[in-house]
């Protein structure tokens, strides 16, 4: 299998796999971690198809690195108001990127645990 970006995200979007690792990311401990991901209802997709899956999101939502660090310190449980410790911004500034990135991912509905949840459903975080 190709790890392009468009022939991962086509296989992605019309096969929708429970599994999908690529011959260059199998070793026995991806492969056993498949297996028992699938045997318990989960998905399993390789560090590549996540990478993969990660900057077309990233693409998509017209995300920068400084969203995703945001996205990063949300999903560590960091306030709002704590952030300017981690990223050189000013709260306004940070408290008006994360209202982007909730408008992106949620249409402006939900909180900070719902940006998370929505942000790993994704595969961002």
């Amino acid at each position: 299998m190709h790890s392009e970006p468009a022939i991962v995200t086509t296989a992605l979007q019309e096969i929708n796999p429970e599994g999908f690792i690529l011959k260059n990311d199998i070793n026995t401990a991806s492969l056993i971690a498949a297996y028992q991901a699938i045997m318990m209802g989960a998905t399993f997709y390789s560090s590549t198809i996540n990478k993969v899956q990660k900057e077309n999101a990233i693409k998509r939502l017209n995300l920068d690195a400084i969203d995703c660090h945001i996205l990063t310190l949300l999903d560590k449980k960091i306030k709002t108001k704590d952030m300017s410790n981690h990223i050189d911004l000013s709260l306004s500034a940070i408290e008006k990127r994360k209202t982007n990135i909730k408008n992106r991912l949620l249409k402006d509905n939900g909180n900070n645990a719902a940006i998370v949840i929505h942000a790993k459903k994704i595969r961002l975080l």
